[in-house]
């Protein structure tokens, strides 16, 4: 099982250098957390593209927050491990064609997360069975790289 979150902060996230976690509802960190999902796949509506929606890529689960991590008060959260060597983003999943395969996906298996505009909990689902093999199928076709770029080797000094 793998977790499909709907990522509203991508872009503000990403300048604050992606803090570890997304907040979530209890009800469905509790399910999440019960299915010991692999990866969280995240998904965003593009800029100026209502009622599309772009699969970001994919994260790796992480069931403990990273270190230096506060709890907020009455907040529960769901914790992803950008460095991991198996967390990536979709690099050409904004084209027409990559929209309209993850729109159509996304409206065959969570019309009522799509009604409901992927506001709070509804942003968040369990991934199994037929859905999360056709998510990995599509994801097969997108160029990718990883979350969190490698630091270039150090440089070296001659003798």
């Amino acid at each position: 099982m793998d977790a499909f979150y709907y990522w509203r902060n991508y872009e503000q996230d990403l300048k604050a250098g992606l803090p570890g976690y997304f907040k979530s509802s209890s009800d469905k960190l509790q399910i999440l957390a019960d299915g010991q999902p692999e990866y969280i796949w995240v998904f965003k509506t593009p800029q100026g593209r209502k009622g599309q929606l772009q699969l970001l890529g994919r994260l790796h689960w992480r069931e403990a927050p990273t270190k230096g991590f506060r709890k907020e008060a009455g907040y529960f959260y769901i914790h992803y491990d950008a460095s991991h060597p198996t967390s990536e983003l979709f690099t050409d999943s904004g084209t027409d064609a990559a929209l309209d395969i993850t729109t159509t996906w996304a409206s065959r298996h969570f019309q009522q997360m799509r009604t409901a505009n992927f506001n709070g909990a509804h942003g968040q689902e369990a991934l199994r069975g037929q859905p999360l093999k056709e998510l990995e199928t599509q994801a097969r076709g997108f160029q990718r790289r990883p979350v969190v770029m490698p630091s270039p080797a150090d440089p070296v000094v001659p003798a």
